[in-house]
């Protein structure tokens, strides 16, 4: 599995396949501008994550996934800090 961990503007470790956070307004199709995830606080992330549909603590709880690859393909495109992600109980 290969995961992309970036740091928030202040120093907050958060898992971004991409080098920029899309920011889309509430009437928009697609992305209005890109940040950069450096460029950004872990505030900021979090509630772009939101905007995008990664609620982080109420999503992460309810995720078990099962293999690598679950992991993989849900992580895909996802915003979370690392911290969330490591939250997640496993299932063995």
């Amino acid at each position: 599995m290969h995961l992309v961990i970036q740091v928030t503007r202040d120093l907050v470790p958060v898992v971004c396949a991409e080098w920029n956070v899309p920011v889309v307004m509430d009437d928009q199709n697609g992305p209005l501008v890109d940040i950069g995830v450096a460029d950004v606080s872990a505030d900021q992330f979090q509630r772009l994550a939101a905007r995008k549909g990664n609620v982080s603590d109420a999503s992460m709880q309810n995720v078990q996934p099962a293999s690598a690859s679950e992991w993989q393909r849900y992580l895909s495109g996802s915003l979370y800090t690392l911290a969330d992600v490591f939250r997640v109980r496993l299932v063995i």
